[in-house]
């Protein structure tokens, strides 16, 4: 079969196929020992010593490389059009991109340090904005909005699916369709394990402090790099009006993973290769858009470490609230439709953020306040608009509303 850059991404595909197999491998092994309740995750993940501590170290960089490998080489059979002369090949690398990114984004907080929980928070209200599913995926992934032993068997279970299941049998898929179609495995996919390997060696798996009971009901945190393009999307559409939060977060995703599975049969009515290359060029822009205006906020894969909110602020806790201007900024709150992701006195939606009864107590300082709604993605809330178009009156407003909010 003659297809461009036959070489570089058959390797590609095969070696996150290689990865995906050997991290399902590992993690039967590994799954003896996790325990999926909060008391016991944290211990059972990172209480390991020998041998399983390094397999987990592999697990969790061979999860980094293996969908960096997958994403990137998808992209290249897209720019090539390998879905127009490899279908099965295409067909099954999207699949086991698909899956891979789903049984990251599920197993990556398992172990469940301070990050992890808010993780999950975060995650599970940010799918609850899906449109008629979003509800029940969100009272599927956490228990009253919070995280519990429940939840954390759910999400146990759906990595399992995704990322033990489904992704092995992709990966299976992806390599048996490379050798039917004349694709020969080269030596660049059996050494992607020994360099995962040898990062394992150095670094280990950060571990990250175990979750305390607040974190449990959620939290300021900041995104890991693979789920950056996806928190761009819903604060671009926020950016549209507040409401629109939904759009990003499942309608274009949705509507770009039903395109590119459907490419072989598009390719009949006239979808030719520049038109493909058109969508590629614009898709890389949003992304390195997403990552120049929200990759300051990205947690780094070394560490674990939840990055509070500073203190700020020069008012005191006992300063009287300004009812007035609290007053104007009700105002603000509503014309902002903060109630579309803020649920307060019992209105609102139930997220993706958090309910903001009680906020005044947390959050005492109207200067921090301000702060915070200049830049919330600076200080963890990477799903939030910023409201620093707002007038500074404006602002000390909203600011005031919210620090009124004490019940």
């Amino acid at each position: 079969m003659r297809l461009p850059a036959r070489g570089l991404l058959a390797a590609g595909a095969a070696a996150c196929a290689v990865l995906i197999l050997l991290i399902a491998a590992t993690g039967l092994l590994l799954a003896r020992e996790y325990v999926p309740t909060v008391s016991g995750a944290h211990q059972s993940a990172n209480g390991l010593g020998g041998v399983l501590a390094y397999l987990r170290g592999f697990q969790y960089w061979g999860g980094n490389v293996a969908l960096l490998v997958a994403g990137l080489t998808v992209f290249g059979m897209f720019w090539y059009g390998w879905w127009k002369h490899a279908r099965a090949v295409w067909l099954l690398t999207l699949g086991l991109f698909v899956a891979t990114f789903v049984a990251h984004v599920s197993g990556k907080p398992l172990p469940l340090s301070r990050h992890d929980a808010r993780t999950m928070i975060v995650e599970a209200k940010t799918a609850g904005l899906t449109p008629v599913l979003g509800s029940a995926l969100q009272d599927r992934l956490l228990t009253r909005d919070r995280v519990d032993d429940r939840a954390l068997r759910n999400w146990y279970a759906a990595h399992r699916v995704f990322g033990g299941l489904m992704a092995t049998v992709l990966a299976l898929g992806v390599l048996v369709a490379l050798y039917r179609s004349g694709l020969r495995m080269s030596a660049v996919p059996t050494g992607a394990p020994v360099v995962v390997g040898l990062v394992v060696a150095f670094l280990g798996a950060p571990p990250g402090d175990a979750a305390q009971p607040a974190d449990l009901q959620g939290g300021a945190v900041s995104p890991m790099w693979y789920v950056i393009p996806l928190h761009a999307l819903p604060r671009w559409s926020q950016s549209v009006s507040p409401g629109l939060g939904w759009v990003g977060v499942s309608a274009v995703p949705l509507v770009v993973v039903a395109l590119l599975f459907a490419l072989p049969w598009l390719s009949r009515y006239r979808w030719s290769l520049a038109a493909a290359r058109g969508v590629a060029l614009v898709g890389s822009l949003a992304v390195v858009a997403a990552y120049a205006q929200f990759g300051g906020t990205m947690q780094s894969p070394l560490t674990r470490a939840v990055h509070e909110m500073p203190a700020g602020g020069t008012e005191t806790p006992e300063e009287g609230v300004n009812r007035a201007l609290a007053e104007r900024g009700a105002r603000v709150f509503d014309r902002e439709n903060c109630r579309s992701c803020h649920a307060l006195d019992g209105e609102g939606a139930r997220g993706p953020g958090p309910a903001l009864d009680g906020v005044g107590k947390r959050r005492p300082h109207r200067r921090q306040l301000m702060e915070f709604l200049r830049d919330p993605g600076s200080q963890g809330a990477t799903l939030m608009p910023s409201y620093d178009s707002l007038a500074e009156e404006e602002l000390a407003a909203l600011a005031e509303f919210l620090r009124a909010q004490t019940g």
